[in-house]
């Protein structure tokens, strides 16, 4: 659901929107395969080795709210601000809830009489500066939540053997970039486009692997950062 709007007036413009979203997976999966099947059968218990049987339920939600702002004066300055709200069930409640700011400028050098005047041949030429946070949530369902799998046995009823270990801080992978650039273009017949940015991420989701004396092999943890910074 969007809201959107603009307004023009003189020299100056803007326009912006507002929004809301939210999404549900459920998938559900059932199967079942043997060998030694008669030629011409298609029912299971008539076959003769290797039985398995497995299945798979799961259930994901998302909700976010979102907005945009754009601001422009005279086709030279342009200013944009972006903020949106995220909840996931991927992680507990007290950890569902991310926010994401980002803003940007630049300034079209290009479309300033002076220039104009003083270098003709130059078509276009931007001074651009960004910077923002980003999330990343998409590991699967209920990662937070200890797991079982129903894989044996114990006095003839079905068991299960711990796969995961629980971890209710779990939260949002986070990336924070800026950008700092530059767009040139001569005689509508070579552009360059420069830039610089640094991107940092922290609170990683890694599945990382545990001791197997503590009863878990592995859990989902927020552990480390990485940058990365170039042009």
């Amino acid at each position: 659901n969007l809201f959107k709007a603009s307004k023009d007036w003189g020299k100056h413009s803007v326009s912006g929107l507002a929004g809301l979203e939210a999404q549900m997976d459920w998938n559900e999966s059932l199967s079942a395969s043997a060998q030694g099947l008669p030629y011409g059968l298609y029912v299971l218990d008539v076959a003769t080795t290797s039985f398995n049987i497995g299945g798979s339920n799961s259930r994901s939600g998302m909700q976010s709210f979102i907005s945009q702002a754009n601001y422009s004066f005279d086709s030279r300055f342009f200013v944009t601000a972006a903020f949106r709200i995220d909840q996931s069930s991927t992680f507990a409640k007290n950890n569902r809830t991310a926010a994401f700011p980002s803003a940007s400028a630049s300034w079209l050098m290009s479309n300033e009489k002076w220039l104009k005047d003083a270098a003709p041949s130059i078509s276009n030429l931007k001074l651009k500066l960004s910077w923002g946070k980003t999330g990343m949530k998409d590991i699967g369902a209920s990662k937070y939540l200890e797991a079982f799998a129903y894989s044996t046995q114990y006095d003839n009823n079905s068991a299960a053997t711990a796969t995961q270990m629980a971890n209710p801080d779990l939260k949002w992978e986070q990336t924070t970039q800026i950008n700092v650039g530059a767009e040139i273009g001569i005689t509508d017949r070579a552009s360059i486009d420069l830039n610089w940015y640094r991107n940092q991420t922290d609170d990683l989701l890694i599945f990382r692997d545990l001791p197997p004396t503590g009863g878990f092999t592995n859990q989902w943890q927020n552990y480390g950062s990485v940058v990365n910074t170039g042009f």
